[in-house]
């Protein structure tokens, strides 16, 4: 099979897989789940793409001459970990770490490719870290021709609100005495255990895979705001 030809096309990519992350971060904060799942798929599969593309343009077009013949005959297959291994190679190498990274983000590869999970959001943006890194160190690509995924995007304008009703009700302010008694840590685990149960109860069935991952990284999915808050009502 044959590479990327042009580097331009690995950076459309890799500012693609930010936009996908984006996208699946505001639409987590929307409620929207099926927007979610599919903006983190696409985020991941793109990703990987750029990791694949990037690694074999990098040997295939700056290294090449450094290479045997047995070794080029390597980047005609599909073999990342082969071509991670040429990294180590070079004169001078890829650093270790980077290489080893490289390796982990193959389990997106595996996960959203082959298995039809969903990936968790962490190994997503790290991946994304790994891959602008390598474009801005290997490839040279200037950093501001590329995109940088956060993982708590800048809330959207929200609209004005109209005011309300004048027969309306108004709205009771809560009452936090017994989470300042559970401590912030546990009070933080509980909250995300009962907001869990609540999304469990309205939405099991077809998304109980998506409900364990988000069980598993809600504490760090809440924003800056929401963490000040609870900072603010414990102490």
């Amino acid at each position: 099979m044959a590479g990327i030809q042009d580097r331009n096309v690995i950076i459309d990519r890799y500012n693609h897989a930010c936009s996908a992350y984006q996208s699946a971060i505001a639409a987590l904060k929307r409620g929207s789940v099926e927007e979610y799942e599919a903006g983190l798929v696409g985020s991941a599969q793109a990703v990987w793409n750029v990791l694949e593309w990037a690694v074999r343009f990098y040997l295939e077009h700056d290294c090449i001459q450094q290479l045997s013949t047995a070794d080029r005959e390597l980047l005609k297959k599909t073999q990342f970990d082969a071509w991670v291994n040429l990294l180590g190679k070079l004169n001078p190498p890829v650093d270790q770490m980077t290489r080893r990274q490289l390796l982990q983000h193959r389990v997106l590869r595996n996960r959203s490719f082959h298995d039809g999970m969903l990936p968790g959001q962490r190994p997503v943006l790290t991946a994304l870290a790994s891959a602008r890194r390598f474009l801005t160190q290997q490839l040279l690509v200037p950093a501001e021709q590329l995109q940088v995924a956060v993982a708590d995007a800048p809330p959207e304008s929200q609209p004005a609100q109209e005011p309300p009703h004048p027969l309306a009700q108004p709205v009771p302010e809560p009452t936090f005495g017994e989470y300042r008694k559970l401590g912030l840590q546990a009070w933080l685990e509980q909250a995300v255990a009962q907001g869990v149960a609540k999304a469990r109860a309205h939405r099991g069935g077809r998304y109980d895979a998506t409900l364990d991952s988000l069980a598993l990284e809600a504490k760090a999915l809440l924003t800056r705001d929401a963490v000040a808050l609870c900072l603010m009502i414990y102490w």
